[in-house]
């Protein structure tokens, strides 16, 4: 779900909602599970977020470079 969204902020938003609606369901019943999920969950999502941001970036450059139009003359 988060893939399809363009913005980086908005990504954010939607994963520190989850992580805290995660956190606001689970933690009365096992507080200490739900910190170490919650975190894990988080940061593990944060990354992937990331990498996918430089990936796309790298991948614009490289794209930009080679698209060079190639002229073709006629004899």
């Amino acid at each position: 779900m988060i893939v399809l969204v363009p913005k980086l902020w908005a990504k954010l938003c939607i994963l520190a909602a989850m992580v805290g609606f995660i956190l606001l369901t689970m933690l009365v019943d096992n507080p200490l599970r739900v910190l170490f999920y919650a975190i894990v969950q988080g940061s593990i999502t944060l990354l992937a977020i990331l990498a996918t941001q430089v990936i796309e970036s790298r991948w614009a450059q490289r794209t930009s470079i080679t698209a060079a139009p190639i002229e073709i003359s006629a004899k």
